[in-house]
């Protein structure tokens, strides 16, 4: 079992974000989290969101979910899967565009950021395909419905509402 570590950093205090997170991670395949002992995963503000994408990914603004995995280096603590960082408010603001829960939303991100960590990509149509699929089984295990459904595919394997 990965410890889970939950830093919580916004303002916002609507979600029981650490039992959430917790009850999600029993939900991943073990096969995928075998190999790993602990989990980081912090949960932000917009500034922090933004300041992070503008610094690792030369995008400057808010995104809502980023993965560090941990790698393989001198520096890096053996078994450690990576960090997450999680926006809240972008979570609550695109749950109420979409019509979900922002606790379902939350999950969804969390779900598709282990994915991330453990090496699944969206970068073309076919690997999107795999890792949607997952995503699809893992919140289906827990209650939730795909977050993909009435969603139609560019070919960067992003999707837009129809």
């Amino acid at each position: 079992m990965i410890l889970l570590t939950v830093q919580l950093v916004t303002d916002d205090r609507s979600m029981p974000y650490e039992n959430d997170l917790k009850n999600t991670l029993k939900a991943v395949p073990s096969e995928l989290l075998q190999d790993y002992e602990t989990l980081v995963v912090r949960l932000v503000d917009k500034d922090e969101a933004k300041d992070f994408n503008d610094r690792f990914r030369g995008i400057n603004k808010a995104t809502n979910v980023l993965a560090f995995p941990a790698g393989n280096s001198d520096y890096s603590m053996s078994c450690h899967l990576g960090d997450l960082l999680i926006c809240v408010p972008l979570v609550i603001s695109e749950a109420y565009e979409n019509q979900i829960s922002p606790s379902d939303r939350l999950i969804h991100l969390f779900v598709h950021g282990i994915l991330h960590l453990v090496g699944f990509t969206h970068e073309d149509d076919s690997s999107a395909i795999v890792m949607e699929a997952l995503e699809i089984k893992i919140l289906g295990q827990i209650g939730i419905q795909s977050p993909y459904e009435g969603l139609d595919r560019f070919s960067s394997g992003c999707r837009v509402p129809e």
